[in-house]
């Protein structure tokens, strides 16, 4: 026997439990509340066809729109009534409480009703995160970021349930919960918590971005790949003659990368002037290694992104794959995101990175590390810039981090990778394009000199294309350090807005964003010469 079908009531008492007690069924006076509700309900009946056939509901629908989200942001603030149309749509979805959700009718009041209160709460959303796109509302601006600080903006619903997030980018094609909103997001669960960073580096520079990537280590040896011995209770489950685990291990250097970084910096300011930002790929740099690098990048006032990398130090304990976010404005205590999923090498990568000495290819390999603390960062480096990074396989997988990237839309992704050359035909780049194209984020590629010359599939030359660029609009573009001695690139990249020009982003409902975000492009890049002494040496992993 089929159950009984879930109530608009039901839906809405799952995410606020006080809304169960008709006495405390008032609506929520924060907009973030309000907009987690009514998304819910429009994602869970899809309701997105309405605004396609029988929208807007009233002539005058786009400026009530902003009108009661003034008066909302502003009652919010004072702590005053509640505008009387944001009250009224609040009764008409109340009145269909014991409504099942399969039975709502698109073309209906109480659908429309549903409709225009989430578009009001999304308008609500305008500027929040850290974005500052006006200065108005200033308190319940402040309001809002210190509620982002706990992962969501919403300040009755806990995020278990839900979550509420700025947004930056509206899908140009579809139809999803996505496309119905410009400035909030909606999450769900708890598997994965936002974090939002405002950083500083941008203050002198507002329009351009200057960034350096050093595709550490110059060289890599097979040796550096080495079997581990797991957790008998987490290798339990294994078959140990299919499966494996590897860790990595090498020699850490710290007055090498200080000469090494040193010279980068030296030769980026000659070349582009201040140097925002300084990148080394996934697994490059040992703990001690990254201190030394800090050290180099605070003197410059620069933000050092760089992937750390410590060796599983015994059975018992698994090692850690992070990327290190370290900002003059915030103290030597990094912000660190850890990968979400373990690398499994197979027998056709273990032939193409030359691994056998170490690894039998007759097995496959995961990674050790541990998998805990699943955060996605985001950092504000300026209005236009919002930057998220992703750790290789994170990048691939659509969870648990992808549905809170596309969700969110960040104006840049940075992708760490430990993977082999960055070329238009491999993974990489592919999943690049799918994130141009929705949300519409630029994406940066990185991975080390050493894996890419370590790379040889069959019947493949020798690549030193150690990084790519994707963007919404322009073709993908491949970059790589020629000659020996060009062991890093300088990349400018600048905020477009003229190809954004007549066609700001629009909602599903027809609303356009006032502001014209335009998105990242890479406007240069170059190669920096380092000289002999800092050439080819080591890389990867953290002996404890």
């Amino acid at each position: 026997m089929i159950g009984t079908p879930i109530t608009v009531g039901e839906m809405l008492s799952e995410l606020l439990p006080r809304l169960r007690n008709a006495r405390t069924r008032s609506i929520p006076r924060w907009p973030a509340d309000v907009f987690g509700l009514m998304a819910t309900l429009v994602q869970r009946a899809g309701l997105y066809g309405v605004v396609l056939t029988n929208w807007p509901p009233a002539d005058d629908y786009y400026d009530v729109c902003v009108e009661a989200s003034c008066a909302w942001r502003s009652a919010a603030e004072r702590g005053s009534a509640l505008p009387r149309e944001v009250l009224r749509l609040w009764r008409d979805v109340t009145q269909h409480w014991n409504t099942p959700i399969p039975t709502l009718v698109a073309s209906s009041d109480e659908v429309k009703s549903i409709l225009t209160l989430m578009a009001i709460a999304d308008e609500c959303g305008a500027g929040l995160g850290g974005i500052f796109e006006t200065r108005d509302f200033d308190e319940y601006t402040s309001q809002a970021s210190s509620l982002l600080e706990n992962g969501s903006l919403c300040e009755e619903i806990h995020p278990s349930r839900l979550r509420v997030l700025p947004k930056r980018r509206t899908p140009p094609s579809g139809m999803n919960i996505r496309s119905l909103s410009l400035h909030l997001a909606c999450t769900y669960g708890c598997e994965v918590t936002p974090q939002w960073v405002p950083l500083g580096s941008l203050a002198e520079s507002p329009d351009t971005f200057n960034l350096i990537v050093i595709p550490f280590p110059f060289e890599v040896q097979p040796l550096w790949f080495k079997s581990a011995v797991a957790n008998p209770d987490e290798a339990g489950n294994m078959d140990s003659t299919r499966f494996g685990f590897f860790t990595t291990e090498r020699e850490s250097d710290p007055n090498l990368i200080s000469h090494l970084l040193n010279a980068a910096i030296s030769e980026g300011k000659r070349q582009v002037g201040q140097i925002h930002m300084v990148l080394f790929p996934e697994l490059a740099l040992t703990l001690e290694e990254h201190a030394a690098a800090w050290k180099i990048a605070e003197a410059a006032g620069a933000v050092l992104m760089a992937g750390v990398g410590v060796t599983s130090p015994s059975e018992s304990s698994a090692g850690t794959n992070t990327v290190y976010v370290s900002d003059p404005s915030f103290g030597t205590e990094p912000y660190k995101q850890s990968k979400h999923h373990r690398w499994r090498l197979d027998r056709s990568q273990i032939l193409t990175y030359q691994l056998g000495a170490t690894l039998n290819p007759s097995k496959d390999w995961w990674e050790y590390i541990a998998i805990r603390d699943r955060r996605q960062h985001f950092f504000q480096m300026a209005r236009w810039l919002l930057i998220a990074p992703l750790i290789c396989e994170d990048l691939a997988r659509p969870d648990p981090t992808g549905d809170v990237i596309r969700s969110i839309g960040p104006d840049l992704v940075i992708a760490f990778l430990m993977d082999g050359p960055q070329l238009a035909n491999r993974w990489p780049a592919r999943y690049a394009t799918v994130l141009a194209e929705d949300p519409g984020c630029s994406v940066l590629t990185i991975t080390s000199l050493g894996m890419a010359l370590l790379s040889r599939p069959p019947g493949a030359t020798v690549s030193r294309k150690i990084a790519s660029w994707k963007d919404p609009v322009n073709g993908l573009r491949e970059i790589e350090v020629n000659a020996d001695k060009d062991v890093a690139v300088v990349l400018t990249l600048n905020q477009d807005t003229r190809r954004n020009e007549g066609f700001r982003q629009v909602s599903a409902d027809g609303r356009t964003n006032a502001v014209n975000r335009g998105f990242p492009i890479l406007s240069r890049w170059s190669c920096i010469k380092l000289g002999e002494e800092i050439q080819g040496r080591k890389g990867i992993g953290d002996k404890d």
